[in-house]
């Protein structure tokens, strides 16, 4: 074969249909002097797909498609992210058998330079040239979990089909697919077993993985992508997410590719409208793009205001999720309050529809903003209903509703002396049982169950992640809250083999002084991975074999509905709103050791699990790993049934559209009661000079104060 002549080979469904014409953009894009003649499998196309492969006409770049019936299709195999039609990658020697090496590389992929020197790799005496997976080799553990020295990544492989075809290769890699009985890829397990004695290991840059940037950040792997030829998007995809590494040379393919008029359905950060002087005005991130067109008054969507804490926390990703939902028929703007973190100038959240109050350094108030700020924002956006988030500071709800403006309350915080202030809105919003049946009697509660988005949380494999259950747990910004320490005590007491990820935003042992021998005890030992830093969605569920959650107090508990959608049964206490997402069949409940009320006499007291129970639930999944691949898969089918966010609030947007205002001179009462209720424990939101004096000299960066029962952090 000439040297200038690289044969390369693509396998795709309906849905890999265009990632994969965008890579062979970036071929044509870096191409130098070669000539490139690319197969593509097309499994079970649709004719308009066949003729879109078609239509791609580029200069020294001979596509050929060859139309298969997906034979795999009644093997008694599952996988919930990949289709059986990667199981096609065993028959590339068959069906190209008049080709003797051969480039194969998965769709989810760009190329940045000319292919010539990975090709003309000399893989003579070996079935295949291939990078290894770092991921799955420090993280997974994979090539303990199958008997290999090593674990390479299915996704980019020089193989030699000559030498394959001479050994009966294809028959082995079906054969071990329908012998082994646990196989945690669709197809990748079978080429690491039955390859692992004839390999070549390649550099990392010729597929570089996106999902190495955990390694990186952890300093378990030295950076290796600064001259990636091929880069590999693991396990996010570019044509689903706007923030991830490498997205916008993605984008840049994209554009130039037949597949250019596609429309991408990406979690955007937001794309809004509204109208000013007749014109109307597009929103893109920080961009606007206006035109002008004369709008009837019918044709005005609604400004709606969403009024909520905007950092890396819980409150706004349920403020986030609102937002996604509304958009798609109103106007959406964010006010940014004050008393808690800032993300100004963060991508993730600074956005051009975000309205930041407080920009000074934290004051030592908690759950203000400034009222006149406030009132300009409405203004200035015509804003028609507000929806509060966690709002605990009366004075702007009591604002609007003088003015008439309609507003909207997310239920979550209240006390018992607060739950008649709620009737100061027009309506409200309940995620759980237990939040609706205290405001059931509310004129206009409605309960809208709780979920996520199953799409950005999803399972990358429902095999388990290593030889041995590995326990999941993410603590946010409150391990005292969210129960780390009771497993961590209980997980020191498990017996058998046995792993533990814990992630949280700040140290656990800054929290729990005592508890910093225990962690380094099993970190040492490698029981314990401890991740002490803020991650994006969809977080690291995938890390994980079961979610272990025995919080104390939580209003929905978000982390539950993410890690069923990520396929992880959950260990939650047995109460209330955490029982409501356990279905016993493959979750489980733990026993309530005591329960007490928080001393600012929140409505729902903490419950403290029983050790003991939680150790035992602990132990069921150790002692019983054969079931966790079925475990996995139902948990994850329970989030497609109960937990798909998108149809959970399908009717969110008719609830604000047709609201109705309760008037002032019905709520006119609750003024007096909720102006001296803030008399009485307005003191109780701010932090006295010794607590600022005491927090300084105990934290360099921070401190996290519990004053009546509330969280404070205070960046000094």
């Amino acid at each position: 074969m000439h040297n200038d002549t690289i044969s390369v080979v693509y396998i795709c469904d309906e849905y890999y249909v265009m990632p994969t014409c965008v890579s062979i953009q970036s071929i044509y894009e870096n191409k130098k002097n070669s000539i490139y003649n690319i197969y593509i499998f097309g499994v079970e196309l649709s004719e308009k797909s066949k003729q879109l492969i078609k239509s791609i006409k580029l200069k020294n770049i001979n596509i050929k498609l060859l139309d298969l019936d997906n034979k795999y299709e009644q093997l008694n195999t599952t996988h919930l992210c990949v289709s059986k039609s990667a199981l096609f990658k065993f028959d590339i020697p068959i069906i190209l058998k008049d080709l003797d090496k051969i480039l194969y590389i998965d769709g989810d992929t760009v190329v940045n330079d000319d292919l010539s020197q990975l090709f003309n790799t000399d893989i003579t005496d070996c079935y295949a040239g291939v990078v290894k997976d770092l991921t799955s080799i420090f993280v997974f553990k994979d090539n303990e979990r199958v008997g290999t020295p090593s674990y390479f990544n299915s996704g980019m492989m020089l193989l030699n089909l000559e030498k394959l075809r001479n050994d009966n290769i294809p028959e082995k890699l079906l054969q071990y697919k329908l012998d082994s009985a646990s196989q945690k890829y669709m197809d990748q397990d079978c080429f690491n077993v039955v390859l692992a004695s004839n390999l070549k290991f390649l550099p990392a840059e010729y597929n570089f993985m996106t999902s190495n940037e955990i390694l990186y950040k952890n300093n378990i792997c030295e950076r290796s992508d600064v001259n990636a030829l091929i880069i590999h998007y693991t396990p996010q995809k570019p044509w689903k997410e706007d923030e991830m590494p490498y997205v916008k040379l993605w984008n840049k393919y994209f554009r130039k590719s037949v597949c250019k008029n596609y429309k991408l359905e990406k979690n955007k950060a937001f794309i809004y409208k509204e109208k000013i002087n007749n014109k109307r005005i597009i929103h893109i991130g920080k961009i606007k793009i206006s035109y002008h067109k004369q709008l009837k008054s019918d044709d005005m969507p609604l400004n709606i205001g969403i009024v909520t804490t905007w950092f890396e926390r819980g409150a706004a990703y349920v403020s986030r999720q609102y937002a996604d939902v509304l958009k798609q028929n109103a106007n959406v703007f964010i006010y940014a309050r004050g008393g808690e973190e800032k993300a100004v100038g963060n991508p993730d959240w600074d956005y051009g529809n975000v309205e930041w109050d407080f920009t000074e350094p934290f004051d030592g108030y908690w759950n203000t903003l400034d009222l006149n700020k406030f009132k300009k924002w409405l203004d200035k956006n015509k804003i028609d209903v507000v929806l509060f988030n966690e709002q605990v500071w009366w004075e702007p709800v009591l604002y609007c509703a003088k003015k008439g403006i309609k507003t909207v309350g997310y239920v979550d915080y209240y006390k018992k002396e607060t739950v008649e202030f709620f009737d100061l809105y027009d309506c409200l919003i309940c995620n759980t049982k237990r939040h609706y049946e205290v405001f059931k009697n509310h004129k206009n509660a409605v309960y809208i169950p709780w979920g996520t988005d199953i799409e950005l949380f999803k399972p990358k494999s429902c095999e388990p992640v290593s030889d041995c259950i590995t326990f999941f747990h993410s603590y946010g910004y409150s391990p005292n809250r969210k129960g780390t320490d009771f497993l961590l005590r209980a997980f020191d007491r498990l017996n058998g083999n046995a792993r533990l990820i814990i992630q949280g935003q700040v140290k656990v042992e800054d929290r729990f002084p005592e508890l910093e021998p225990l962690i380094n005890k099993l970190t040492l030992k490698n029981k314990l991975m401890y991740i002490a830093e803020t991650t994006k969605a969809p977080g690291l569920f995938y890390m994980g074999d079961v979610y272990v959650y025995p919080t104390v107090l939580d209003g929905i508990g978000l982390t539950q509905a993410e890690a069923l959608a990520s396929g992880l049964p959950i260990i939650v206490p047995d109460c209330p709103p955490m029982s409501e997402f356990v279905d016993k069949e493959f979750s489980s409940v733990v026993k309530i050791n005591r329960y007490e009320y928080r001393q600012d006499n929140y409505y729902w007291p903490m419950c403290y699990v029983d050790e003991d129970d939680l150790l035992e639930k602990m132990q069921f999944y150790v002692d019983n790993f054969y079931k966790i691949k079925d475990l996995k898969y139902k948990a994850r089918k329970y989030a497609l049934n109960k937990l798909d966010w998108l149809k959970n609030a399908s009717n969110l947007g008719e609830i604000f559209n047709t609201l109705a205002l309760i008037s002032w001179e019905e709520k006119r009462d609750l003024e007096l009661k909720i102006q001296e209720y803030d008399r009485l424990n307005s003191t109780k939101l701010k932090l006295t000079l010794p607590e600022k004096i005491f927090s300084i000299k105990h934290h360099k960066e921070h401190k996290v104060i519990t004053m009546s029962g509330i969280h404070i952090k205070i960046r000094l």
